[in-house]
């Protein structure tokens, strides 16, 4: 009974083996950095609508006002019915404004894969606004919260080519304001 009281401390001196640990990161690491091409990611040229008066409403030159100087702002809203367009500027009269104003229906089964909205139609309208005023060169975008991803990119790449023609190439995407 002379021992209990104390107990005899030893130091163990041990090692840790880092060896499994270092090889298990050698093929992780490694392993990571392949599979991040995994991933592909593509960016779409957008940009946030500013509101600014514009400088030719300043001025009020008959010369200036002449339609191949005048810069039309499209506004097209697509709903789940189809494209409202609207053509804003300062520059014009509200007559002249309402003949840049149309509603494009959907045509089709109301089944996602078979229905269309009206595409030639919206690039004949855009064509026949970018003829007669021909510096416009911006376009707001406004898709409803029903409107599918691939809508949406098919109405950017409608408005900002026909063909050769350069129709519209500042395409904005932006919220409605209510």
């Amino acid at each position: 009974m002379y021992g209990f009281g104390r107990r005899r401390r030893e130091e163990l001196q041990v090692e840790i083996n880092m060896v499994p640990v270092m090889n298990m990161f050698l093929v992780l690491i490694p392993f990571l950095l392949l599979s991040s091409n995994f991933l592909p990611f593509n960016v779409i040229n957008a940009s946030v609508p500013v509101t600014a008066p514009s400088e030719a409403s300043a001025e009020k030159d008959p010369i200036k006002n002449a339609k191949e100087n005048i810069k039309i702002t499209m506004v097209v809203k697509i709903k789940e019915n189809g494209f409202e367009l609207e053509g804003i500027s300062e520059e014009i009269e509200d007559f002249e404004r309402d003949k840049l104003s149309k509603n494009i229906s959907r045509s089709g089964v109301r089944d996602q894969e078979k229905e269309s909205y009206g595409y030639q139609e919206l690039t004949a309208f855009l064509s026949r606004v970018k003829g007669e005023y021909p510096k416009s060169d911006t376009l707001i975008l406004i898709p409803s919260q029903a409107v599918l991803y691939e809508t949406i990119i098919k109405t950017m790449d409608v408005a900002r080519k026909s063909g050769d023609i350069t129709l519209f190439p500042n395409v904005v995407l932006s919220d409605e304001v209510s």
